[in-house]
């Protein structure tokens, strides 16, 4: 139980780091829309993020399942974004998201 709760407080801070930075994606990928006209792509998936992120926070501090599977997605997503600090943060994401998972099975 200790393990649990631990893990998801790890995870929705994750959640809350990923927000940050995906937010500031999502305006930097709006602002380049606005003076370039490009981009469209990159503004599509941090919003998208974003709104995973936002639901995953949810799901993890109400310690639901859906938290964990919600972090893998956004780590592989981040992942498949295939910038180097993308790819880092990505895998850091998943990996915590797998512990919290296991320890969420392990507590029920």
């Amino acid at each position: 139980m200790k393990d649990f709760e631990k893990m998801r407080k790890y995870l929705v801070s994750d959640f809350i780091f990923m927000l940050v930075i995906n937010a500031y994606l999502a305006i930097d990928a709006f602002v380049e829309i606005c003076l370039l006209g490009t981009g469209a792509l990159s503004f599509i998936v941090s919003i998208l993020s974003v709104l995973l992120l936002i639901a995953g926070i949810l799901c993890a501090k109400k310690g639901k399942v859906a938290g964990g599977v919600i972090g893998i997605v956004v780590g592989v997503l981040m992942i498949l974004s295939l910038g180097i600090i993308n790819i880092v943060l990505g895998i850091f994401m998943t990996i915590h998201s797998i512990v919290y998972l296991v320890n969420y099975n392990k507590n029920n």
